[in-house]
């Protein structure tokens, strides 16, 4: 189902429900910004966000995540690291090639967790920031470690968890893409990480389930094109797969009554079926002669007439209510 090149990601379990995690703390806005805020001039969007972050208790270390998935490549996966306001290190990993974003920011901030622990003379420091414009992720990790469900959420609170005891954690959102310096380098280094090649990185199961059903629709569709029983579907619906029926703008009953069509069960197929008589022994409906093959197939004038002549358009198609 199109996973047969992929490598599985190992299953981990997460954290114990009574592992506590004081030491870390979450903020979803930053001053008067929100996901949602209605401040739509980057400029001024900049300057609060700035003025905002000049506000918040100062760090030793922080940490800028950013993930990017664009359509039809791979994912990748940023960071960089700021010691007391002067560029430590960067980094770019690939997250997939099939990776959502929240998935490539979740691998961001995972990697960038991790490489912290790599700082020399990490012990001197005591208040670590996390930054990242992914809202949707601050708002799961901030469940707890109990409520993780997907496994690199469960390794962040990993990381959060060991390092909280000896540090002070804050995990604070940021507007995205409107020039705040660090943000635009851990862009810049997921980009980098989105041309990177995938195939050492494991396949999660979100991803898994997308790669399966798009391999399901495309061989559905292949086997669709070919088959020669979808010919008459195909005939109304301009060769578009029996999935996006609803997207040609039909009425609900001319979509059932084309879905009839293609199954072999529509109402419209009685003209040329058989009538059961009392004796059991089958008669045309058109002629009331007996039924044998032969007839069926050469003598009845009716559905010869129906068989060559030319498929109806769903304008004059009966509905399945007819």
């Amino acid at each position: 189902m199109g996973l047969d090149d992929s490598l599985r990601e190992s299953f981990a379990l997460g954290l114990p429900p009574w592992c506590g995690f004081r030491g870390v703390t979450f903020d979803q806005d930053l001053g008067s910004l929100t996901g949602s805020s209605d401040v739509l001039d980057p400029v001024a969007r900049l300057a609060i966000a700035t003025s905002a972050l000049a506000r918040l208790p100062p760090a030793d270390i922080e940490l800028w995540t950013d993930g990017s998935a664009p359509p039809g490549a791979g994912a990748g996966a940023g960071f960089a690291i700021y010691i007391h306001g002067l560029l430590y290190s960067t980094e770019a990993h690939p997250a997939d090639r099939e990776s959502s974003d929240f998935r490539a920011e979740a691998v961001a901030m995972n990697m960038g967790l991790a490489a912290i622990h790599t700082i020399q003379d990490l012990h001197s420091y005591s208040n670590i920031r996390v930054l990242s414009d992914c809202q949707s992720l601050i708002n799961t990790l901030s469940g707890g470690p109990a409520r993780q469900y997907d496994s690199v959420c469960n390794s962040i609170w990993s990381h959060l968890s060991t390092t909280s005891t000896n540090f002070t954690i804050h995990v604070q959102w940021i507007p995205s893409h409107f020039g705040l310096p660090g943000n635009t380098l851990a862009d810049s280094e997921a980009k980098r990480g989105s041309t990177l090649t995938q195939s050492s990185v494991p396949i999660d199961l979100a991803s898994a389930k997308i790669q399966i059903r798009r391999t399901g629709q495309q061989e559905f569709h292949t086997h669709y094109l070919a088959d020669p029983h979808s010919a008459t579907h195909r005939t109304l619906t301009g060769e578009v797969s029996p999935q996006f029926h609803w997207r040609l703008g039909w009425p609900r009953s001319e979509c059932i009554t084309v879905a009839q069509l293609r199954t072999g069960h529509s109402p419209l197929l009685a003209s040329y079926t058989y009538t059961e008589l009392d004796d059991n022994s089958l008669h045309c409906v058109h002629t009331a002669e007996a039924t044998t093959r032969q007839h069926s197939i050469y003598c009845c004038a009716v559905r010869l007439t129906c068989k060559h002549a030319p498929p109806p358009t769903t304008s004059t198609l009966p509905t399945h209510d007819a």
